[in-house]
């Protein structure tokens, strides 16, 4: 989704296209399989449709559009919307848009962000059926949704919606120096948390100290989409915020890209500064993926101030 997003910029190149290629090959081959396909959970399906949109919208290949418009018409009658990840789905919908102006698909896009924009409480925070819906990326992921069904359907007025979750984000979960903690939680809930742990011998970092770096990528990304939107409000000092952690504004005063010695950043830091932690010793794609969208809208958006 990542690698589609920046193909499909202006400032992309055809440099890795073979390699684009092999990997949607290799994604309808596992489609094609029902049992795979029920499976994949909407956190898959929405990306792929925005990918093989892209696809065609990038190389005109008309089989990447049917595969885009099969998992939309699977994904419509699969999923209801009462995980905080179905939000993944709306935004791959507003891409197949894009491609095909279709009313019906309109139509379904604006019914889920009317469902999805009632699911928000008074503080901001988007309230789903599934258990780490309050959670930093659940929250994000849904602002992705949004703003991109905002930007496709002009409906304009829910942008003040995108700003109530931005503004709580920064206000509670965003530190001094800009990192964004996993969840913000009362200091009844952490002692409960610990008292559990301590119960069942867990020693194990609790989760609200690590501070992971695809959260930084994942605000970046919902204040572009808040910006490409439409929206007025000016978060650009919390967007380098957000970033400059990751290039050395951080507990350990390093650049986690150099850290990590393979081009990516380092996954994550505990808010005490240790690197390696049990069970987090890996890079997800979709972290990676976030990465490229974040690097693509900075460098689109800087083209655009300077000019």
């Amino acid at each position: 989704m990542g690698v589609m997003q920046w193909r499909a910029s202006s400032i992309s190149d055809d440099t890795y296209d073979s390699k684009i290629k092999a990997e949607l090959a290799y994604f309808i081959d596992k489609v094609k399989d029902e049992q795979i396909l029920s499976k994949m959970p909407s956190y898959g399906i929405g990306p792929l449709i925005l990918s093989f949109s892209l696809a065609y919208a990038v190389f005109h290949d008309e089989k990447y559009k049917d595969v885009a418009w099969k998992l939309y018409e699977y994904s419509a009658k699969r999923f209801n919307f009462n995980n905080s990840e179905d939000s993944l789905l709306l935004y791959g919908w507003c891409y197949l848009y894009e491609i095909e102006k279709n009313d019906s698909l309109l139509n379904s896009i604006i019914n889920v962000l009317e469902t999805i924009i009632k699911k928000q409480n008074e503080k901001g925070l988007f309230i789903f059926e599934n258990p780490t819906t309050r959670r930093h990326q659940n929250q994000m992921y849904t602002l992705w949704g949004i703003g991109k069904a905002i930007e496709v359907s002009k409906k304009k007025e829910y942008l003040p919606n995108i700003e109530k979750t931005l503004d709580y984000t920064i206000k509670c979960r965003m530190l001094n120096d800009g990192a964004l903690v996993w969840e913000d939680l009362s200091s009844f809930k952490k002692l409960k948390y610990k008292i559990i742990h301590k119960i069942k011998k867990i020693n194990k970092i609790p989760y609200w100290e690590l501070l992971f770096e695809c959260h930084q990528t994942f605000f970046v990304n919902a204040v572009f989409h808040y910006y490409k939107a439409g929206g007025k409000k000016n978060y650009d000092v919390y967007v380098m915020k957000a970033m400059d952690w990751i290039y050395g504004n951080n507990i350990l005063n390093k650049n986690l890209v150099e850290m990590s010695g393979i081009g990516v950043p380092v996954r994550v830091i505990t808010t005490k500064g240790q690197i390696n932690v049990d069970g987090q010793m890996f890079k997800g794609a979709y972290e990676v993926g976030s990465y490229i969208m974040a690097l693509t809208n900075l460098l689109l958006y800087q083209g655009r101030r300077n000019k």
